[in-house]
């Protein structure tokens, strides 16, 4: 007993420097033998037949979450005897109970390998915690042993002689923890001892496989926090900081002032920008007494009824809106006078037309097409393109138009789009056309064809012609050039001669210059001697 109160004695110190990341606790539980003397070896019986009352204290010093340094003892008894093992015959049959005191004092590393943060804030959060534990003891026993003389065990001759009080062992366990409050836990634990030695039990049974004697220790462990709550981990108690869901300093009672500004961040409409306390900690760059955030014009002093911008004029229409700052004006003319000198009603900064009245951005429009004289095409004349009229109302306005009464396209300058087919068909005209070998002759089925293009002509007559006589590489290139314009002139000739403006035919002859196959075959040359027609506006 002695022994049990000095050891507690020598722990109990550490108890008291406890802080908010220390812990004590009190383990109540049971002891379980495990020597040679295995009463749950014979039959019938169970592991926890010679189980005995254990209780302990322990201080826990968590580094973090995760990890923490554990002193702890615990103090119980180990008893056991060992009859008739029939289980085992290669076992020497032996008869003996011995019973020893036991107290452990042991330094532990303590790893809540599921563990995560405490919760911070006025929210507590209850977590369950498993967590592993191993280090070194110090045990400390006295045993007594009772034999029986008959049949009388194996025993070592310097069981006397090794039987000692204090033992080094190598704890190691387990266990779970279920934090209820901030400052209350409650878990389970179970502890065994890797043994170092065979005496536990007062003996040595050299023919026993378990050469060396083992305990353990199960239980409820209840613990508690030291030191005050300081949920927000600052180092300002709750008890006295006023902002305990707030890391802070101290100075400030335990609130935060992030931007250093001496307003704490509760009270700073700014927090993460230093300003002046009068304005709840937000800056005043132009020191006009309206905080920056509140301030439409921030870099320059203004009224306060202005949003913090000037006006300088005092015309009720802030300097950034006003468009005479230095003139008084009226706010309906954006702090300008109404100046109007031609009298339409179109102040002159907005008039195009200062000095003449109009109705159209101040300008006169004298058709009324809504098109200002100064940009209208047709200023005399109503219309709806550049100010002139569109009979047709293919956006393409009647003086520019070659086919103002039938809508077409800009790229025809205003006459239809000639149909796919047509193209093709003109194409296929252009490569029907022959002459007579070496003349500008056309064959007769040639004539024929260009028929059928008088009637495509005829068909839209707004459209022109560009005829192009080429050759191929074949004889002199001065007469081949000649020979070309002679067949492209054939050509419009006998157009012209079928009714066809001959303003509206042009032709050209390209001679060998412009070949579309090789000349030095027989089907290459036949390519390149041909007329082509292009339909032109």
């Amino acid at each position: 007993m002695k022994k049990q109160l000095f050891l507690l004695f020598a722990v109990f110190p550490l108890f008291l420097f406890g802080q908010s990341k220390s812990e004590i606790g009190l383990f109540l539980g049971a002891s379980n033998n495990g020597t040679d003397a295995h009463s749950w070896a014979r039959e019938g019986a169970t592991p926890f037949d010679q189980s005995q009352f254990a209780f302990g204290l322990n201080y826990t010093y968590n580094f973090n979450e995760k990890f923490g340094f554990k002193l702890n003892y615990t103090g119980s008894k180990l008893t056991g005897d060992d009859v008739d093992l029939t289980k085992n015959e290669s076992l020497v049959k032996r008869k003996y109970s011995f019973s020893t005191p036991i107290h452990e004092v042991g330094a532990f590393l303590q790893w809540n390998f599921l563990n995560k943060k405490d919760s911070l804030g006025s929210k507590f959060r209850k977590t369950l915690s498993p967590y592993i534990v191993g280090g070194l003891a110090m045990s400390y026993t006295n045993p007594t042993v009772d034999w029986t003389p008959s049949p009388r065990p194996v025993r070592n001759a310097k069981d006397e002689e090794n039987v000692k009080n204090f033992y080094l062992q190598i704890p190691v366990g387990f266990g779970v923890k279920y934090q209820y409050s901030r400052q209350m836990s409650i878990g389970m634990e179970f502890r065994s001892v890797v043994p170092l030695n065979d005496y536990i039990d007062g003996i040595s049974v050299s023919a026993n496989p378990d050469k060396n004697d083992t305990y353990g220790f199960i239980g409820l462990n209840f613990g508690m926090k030291l030191g005050k709550p300081d949920r927000d981990g600052d180092g300002v108690v709750d008890d006295i900081d006023n902002c305990p869901d707030l890391p802070g300093l101290m100075e400030y009672d335990g609130c935060p002032d992030t931007d250093g500004d001496g307003v704490i961040d509760p009270q700073d409409g700014c927090p993460l920008i230093a300003g002046v306390p009068n304005l709840s900690g937000c800056p005043d760059s132009d020191g006009d007494g309206i905080a920056n955030q509140f301030d439409d014009c921030p870099n320059v002093p203004g009224k306060r009824e202005l949003k913090g911008c000037p006006d300088s004029d005092n015309d009720g229409v802030r300097d950034k809106d006003d468009m005479c700052p230095q003139v008084k004006g009226m706010r309906e003319y954006n702090g300008c006078p109404p100046p109007d000198k031609d009298g339409d009603g179109v102040l002159d900064q907005d008039d195009k037309c200062p000095g003449v009245a109009g109705k159209v951005n101040g300008c006169p429009d004298t058709d009324g097409d809504g098109v200002i004289d100064m940009d209208d095409k047709c200023p005399d004349v109503a219309g709806i393109v550049n100010g002139c009229p569109d009979r047709d109302k293919d956006g393409i306005a009647d003086n520019m138009d070659k086919c103002p009464d039938v809508p077409g396209i800009s790229a025809n300058k205003g006459c239809p789009a000639i149909k796919k087919e047509v193209k093709e068909k003109i194409m296929n005209i252009a490569k029907a056309l022959y002459f007579q070998t070496g003349s500008d002759r056309l064959t007769y089925k040639s004539k024929r064809k260009l028929n059928e293009l008088v009637k495509i002509l005829n068909q839209y007559p707004e459209m022109g012609l560009s005829i192009e006589g080429h050759t191929d590489s074949v004889g002199d290139d001065a007469k081949n050039m000649t020979l070309s314009q002679k067949r492209a002139d054939a050509v419009k000739k006998y157009l012209v001669g079928k009714g066809i403006d001959k303003n509206r035919l042009t032709a050209t002859g390209y001679g060998e210059t412009k070949p579309v196959a090789d000349n030095n075959t027989k089907t290459g040359r036949k390519k390149n001697r041909r007329v082509e027609l292009k339909s032109i506006y």
